[in-house]
C-alpha cells in the first residue's frame, strides 16, 4: 500500500530527528538532569490530544510534531521517542506516566511503572483531571512493579475509574499503595489493548 504524503514526511522527519539526537542514558540519582533533556528535546503541550506522556510536574510531553503538522493532534507513537534518543522503558523508570486513548474505547489509559517512583502529587491532579472530563469520566490504569516488556504476562495493577461512579484520583493512589504492600485485588495482564503502532528503528 503506498504511502500518502503525510506518512512520508513523518519518516522524513523522524529519520532526522534520529540523525541530529545521541541516546540519552537514565541514571536514576541524577533524574532530574535526565527529565529536564526530556522536556527541552520533545516539548511540551496543554492539548491532552497532543500529548503521549504525563512528566512528574504534571506537564504533557507534546507528541504533536507541531513544528511539522500543524494541524494535527499526536501523530507519534509512544514509542517514537526513542528517535530522539530517549528509551521508552528508561522514560517510565524516571516516573513519567504514559498517557494515550484506548483503541475500542471512549476513554484514556495511563500507564505507570512503579519500580524507581511514585506518581507526583502534581501527576495525580492530572489524572484528576482528566477523570473529571465530562465527556468521558473513565480512566483505565495499568501500574507495575517489574522491568518485563509488553511481550511478558507479568502480573500487574489494572482497574478502570469511573468519575460518575464516585472514583477520583485519591482512589487511584490508595489503591496503587495497596499493590505496591502486596495486594493483588485488582491483579491482571498488562497488556497492548492500545493497539499502538511500533515502528523498528532502523
Amino acid at each position: 500500500m503506498a504511502m500518502d504524503e503525510n506518512e512520508k514526511r513523518l519518516i522524513a522527519a523522524l529519520k532526522e530527528i534520529q540523525e541530529t539526537s545521541p541516546k540519552v542514558a537514565l541514571n536514576i540519582n541524577n533524574v532530574e538532569d535526565y527529565l529536564t533533556k526530556l522536556e527541552n528535546k520533545i516539548g511540551t503541550t496543554k492539548k491532552i490530544d497532543c500529548a503521549g506522556f504525563i512528566l512528574p510536574n504534571g506537564k504533557f510531553l507534546d507528541l504533536s510534531l507541531k513544528n511539522i503538522f500543524e494541524d494535527f493532534d499526536r501523530v507519534l507513537s509512544h514509542n517514537d521517542i526513542a528517535y530522539f534518543g530517549f528509551n521508552p522503558e528508561d522514560v517510565l523508570d524516571a516516573g513519567v506516566i504514559r498517557l494515550g486513548e484506548c483503541a475500542y474505547e471512549d476513554f484514556y489509559f495511563v500507564e505507570i511503572k512503579l519500580s524507581n517512583f511514585k506518581p507526583t502529587k502534581k501527576q495525580y491532579e492530572v489524572l484528576d483531571k482528566i477523570l473529571m472530563d465530562s465527556s468521558r469520566n473513565k480512566l483505565y490504569v495499568e501500574a507495575r512493579m517489574l522491568n518485563e516488556g509488553y511481550s511478558k504476562a507479568d502480573v500487574s495493577f489494572v482497574k478502570l475509574y469511573d468519575f460518575s461512579q464516585g472514583d477520583t484520583s485519591k482512589n487511584i493512589q490508595n489503591d496503587l499503595n495497596n499493590y505496591e504492600k502486596g495486594d493483588k485485588t485488582y491483579a491482571g495482564n498488562l497488556n497492548e489493548r492500545t493497539g499502538e503502532e511500533i515502528r523498528p528503528i532502523e
